[in-house]
């Protein structure tokens, strides 16, 4: 039951980066990308894709077959940072990948909602009230035109 269950979740991301993107010749990035413009996050994906690996390989373990190898590799490959794949140029690729993460812009999301805080101190002026509400309307405006596509 569980391989149909896995098979089903595959069939729909297959189908999802089909219409998402449907070049074949996709790179991790170009992926990452179109899933977080879906409004996916990515990193919960990745700790569920290794949570469901994780509990393949304990049921194959407990029918007493071996886990398959791409099982192995989709654990090694979506652990936590924490834990290092016992290959060492696997440990090396992945690390090499997390220092190049680093470096990426990171976009606010454009569901953009400004914390009104300040409001309920009582501690705040007339005049300054006003300016955060222009503050926020100039924000909530620039946010806006940089989601709009270029013509």
């Amino acid at each position: 039951m569980p391989e149909d269950h896995v098979r089903k979740i595959f069939k729909q991301t297959r189908d999802l980066v089909g219409r998402l993107h449907p070049d074949d010749d996709l790179d991790i990035d170009d992926v990452r990308g179109n899933l977080e413009a879906a409004g996916f996050d990515t990193a919960k994906l990745r700790i569920r894709l290794h949570e469901a690996a994780s509990e393949l390989t304990r049921a194959c373990r407990r029918s007493g077959k071996p886990a398959p190898e791409y099982l192995k590799q989709v654990r090694e490959a979506t652990a936590p940072l924490e834990k290092l794949p016992s290959d060492q140029r696997k440990a090396i690729d992945k690390m090499k990948g997390w220092i190049g993460s680093l470096g990426k812009p990171v976009w606010p999301s454009s569901d953009l909602k400004v914390a009104r805080a300040y409001r309920k101190s009582g501690a705040v002026s007339e005049s300054d009230r006003a300016k955060l509400d222009e503050l926020e309307s100039k924000l909530k405006e620039r946010a806006k035109r940089s989601d709009e596509p270029e013509s």
